[in-house]
């Protein structure tokens, strides 16, 4: 079979930025859910 690179990249590329996406919608929804959670920053 041929291997379409213009489709795999696109795909590769989409999961990427769905799974950013997800990333920071789930602590944005902890930070409205578990308010009372620790916060860890570096500084």
């Amino acid at each position: 079979t041929q291997l379409d690179t213009a489709l795999v990249f696109a795909a590769l590329l989409l999961v990427s930025v769905l799974g950013i996406a997800f990333y920071y919608a789930a602590e944005i929804l902890e930070r409205i859910v578990v308010p009372w959670a620790p916060k860890f920053s570096q500084s």
